[in-house]
């Protein structure tokens, strides 16, 4: 085979590679062309990294959602609160106002 075939299988197999969906032996093949093609070991390179970048961003997303679902639900468990506050005031005065 010659190397720019070589290197057009591996290239198609990298992201399964990367997803950890191929088996040993092909991954020990994929291994052994990154150690000697320069050019295949750079996208590999780039390829886990724009990964790397997704992930990180998708992990701060999460925790602000996380974050603004719990300030929401403290919120709506204060008014919540007061709402009931306003409500039993509201009966008491209108429970004195009757017996008086």
């Amino acid at each position: 085979m010659n190397k720019q075939y070589d290197c057009n299988i591996i290239l198609d197999l990298l992201p399964l590679s990367i997803e950890n969906m191929v088996t040993e032996e092909t991954q020990k093949v994929i291994d052994q062309h990154l150690l000697a093609c320069e050019s295949c070991r750079q996208i590999y390179e780039d390829m886990t990294r724009e990964l790397d970048i997704t992930s990180t961003k998708k992990k701060r997303k999460k925790k602000k959602r996380h974050k603004y679902k719990r300030k929401s639900l403290i919120k709506k468990c204060i008014l919540g609160y007061l709402l009931l506050l306003v409500l039993m005031v509201a009966f008491c005065i209108i429970d004195v106002c009757f017996f008086l």
